[in-house]
């Protein structure tokens, strides 16, 4: 009866510890500093900024095309 009542209290301690600690380490994942002034994220959004700085570069031109595909000048 003792060894039971010991091993509730050390599961309980264990428990309540590691309580504590993924309280603690909870802490938000702020990404703030990897995203530009338009709110793209510099790195999952690449695609979308290169379309939006080709698109101020080139207005009036397609940003994807196949013409542009097999044309040989950059």
């Amino acid at each position: 009866m003792i060894s039971l009542i010991f091993i509730l209290i050390m599961l309980a301690i264990i428990l309540s510890i590691s309580l504590a600690v993924s309280i603690k380490n909870d802490h938000r994942y702020d990404d703030r500093d990897y995203r530009n002034n338009e709110g793209d994220h510099l790195y999952y959004d690449k695609s979308i900024i290169e379309k939006k700085v080709f698109h101020r570069l080139h207005p009036k031109e397609a940003a994807r095309s196949i013409a542009r595909l097999f044309r040989k000048d950059p």
